[in-house]
């Protein structure tokens, strides 16, 4: 069990800079570019989501699980 908060410092930061929560979980990545919650896979179409990835932002070698 993780018992660390995150730090009063830290998230004063993060407002400062504007770092907002996820509202859904993000459950899905391509390289380290693209977050997919599994709503939006659900509810968004496939020409859309195609439409919307840059595979130029992805770069060879970038995490991966496997």
């Amino acid at each position: 069990m993780n018992t660390k908060t995150i730090s009063k410092e830290k998230q004063e930061w993060m407002k400062e800079v504007g770092v907002k929560e996820f509202k859904r979980p993000m459950k899905y990545y391509l390289g380290s570019n693209w977050l997919f919650s599994e709503d939006y896979l659900k509810e968004t179409p496939l020409e859309e989501i195609k439409a919307k990835v840059n595979f130029n932002l992805i770069e060879p070698g970038e995490p991966d699980e496997n």
